[in-house]
């Protein structure tokens, strides 16, 4: 019985979403989904490994405050990253992630 409820909750994690409101309206992104988040400003654009972005009127402190800290971290002041796609860190240049391009 623990493992089946073990099992369920990992299964739920995976497809936990965050809702993000956009000029054109509502988007439903799966966390596993989101590659990176940058922010410029009052703005923070989405990226996912797919390619894909979008654009929301809210702060990055909004949103590293919001997505569990266990999968997304900060890297710079206008960047967060989810770890699931980290490749590399190096140390060069004051340090940085690598990501897929």
């Amino acid at each position: 019985q623990r493992l089946l409820s073990l099992m369920a909750s990992l299964n739920n994690k995976e497809e936990e979403k965050i809702a993000l409101s956009s000029s054109e309206g509502w988007s439903f992104w799966k966390l596993t989904d989101i590659l990176r988040l940058e922010s410029s400003s009052n703005m923070t654009t989405f990226f996912k490994a797919s390619g894909d972005k979008l654009m929301v009127s809210r702060t990055l402190k909004e949103f590293e405050n919001t997505l569990p800290k266990d999968r997304f971290f900060r890297t710079h002041q206008s960047h967060i990253v989810n770890r699931r796609y980290v490749s590399q860190v190096l140390r060069e240049d004051g340090g940085y992630a690598l990501l897929p391009s």
